[in-house]
């Protein structure tokens, strides 16, 4: 060993080295055990990764159970409140119930227990599988103010501006919050606020595709509007989308067997499509907020991780 030869560089050099390899070597730890859990993610379930961690999110196995941070039946109680109040206040205003949907008809139904709002209970046979004693499934029309679809202006293409306001169409939904506008239509202010005034969404809305490739997800920004959509594409508005993360919603749509559902369930015609009751039947494994924030932080730590390793 005393004849062993090194290559000595000029000690500022040599303390350059030292200082690399101690700033590369926590980040190597790191590597090697986030590839581990991925590994172990692909055992348990047989789909590639990114579904594999949706799915687990989803299940509660993503992330530990806080009971400091409350249940989702507290959190569900908190959104029929909502929801109610939201009902009785258009219900003041124009003098009558206005019952547009099957979520508008639940929320007259709903009962009350010492002035507690309730929907209907999950039957065991419905849930997809099983989650945490703090987690409950809910129906995406019990959370949701509005579900509809957008609207197609009369005569198709030729309605079609140079600018104007934004006009969603199915390849715009590019999945889980995003939305590509790269090849965005428009139409003009008139059509948007006369003949396509149901359809002109708001920030916050989720959007999921229900005609060609169905079950394609975005999120709606401030900043993309104004904004509309045609009927191939679904609006769903929560009752309060601060009471819930849209990015959890959406992580849940994505979610490998809930998709499975939607898409068998599809409407058979010439083009398949989703239908709004469909939509609004929706099964939603719903954890406390803070926990769905922290399912959300986790996948934005780990997913980029998924496409490096690709």
């Amino acid at each position: 060993m005393m004849d062993q030869l090194i290559p000595l560089p000029p000690l500022a050099e040599q303390k350059r080295i030292v200082a690399k390899i101690e700033e590369l070597l926590p980040l190597i730890d790191r590597y090697e055990k986030a590839w581990s859990k991925l590994e172990d993610f692909n055992k348990r379930f047989p789909v590639d990764m990114q579904k594999s961690l949706l799915q687990m999110a989803i299940q509660g196995k993503l992330v530990d159970q806080r009971p400091e941070e409350g249940t989702a039946a507290e959190l569900l109680e908190k959104i029929l409140r909502n929801r109610a109040a939201e009902t009785t206040k258009q219900t003041r205003t124009t003098g009558k119930a206005k019952v547009k949907s099957r979520v508008a008809s639940r929320a007259s139904s709903v009962s009350s227990v010492s002035s507690v709002p309730v929907v209907p209970p999950i039957p065991d046979d419905e849930k997809l599988f099983d989650i945490p004693e703090s987690w409950e499934w809910v129906r995406l029309g019990d959370i949701s103010s509005q579900i509809t679809k957008g609207t197609t202006p009369r005569g198709g293409n030729v309605s079609y501006s140079d600018k104007g306001v934004g006009f969603l169409r199915a390849e715009n939904i590019a999945g889980l919050d995003v939305l590509d506008k790269s090849n965005l239509k428009y139409i003009d202010e008139k059509t948007h606020m006369g003949a396509l005034r149901r359809s002109i969404l708001e920030a916050n809305d989720i959007l999921i595709t229900i005609a060609g490739t169905l079950g394609r997800t975005a999120i709606v920004r401030d900043n993309d509007l104004p904004l509309n959509a045609n009927q191939a594409v679904s609006m769903i508005r929560l009752v309060n989308a601060k009471s819930v993360s849209l990015k959890y919603i959406v992580i849940a749509l994505n979610g490998p067997m809930i998709q499975r559902i939607l898409t068998k369930q599809r409407k058979v015609t010439a083009i398949p499509n989703l239908t709004l009751e469909i939509i609004r039947d929706c099964l939603i494994p719903l954890p406390p907020l803070a926990e769905q924030k922290r399912i959300v932080a986790k996948l934005e730590e780990i997913l980029p991780l998924c496409e490096r390793l690709k």
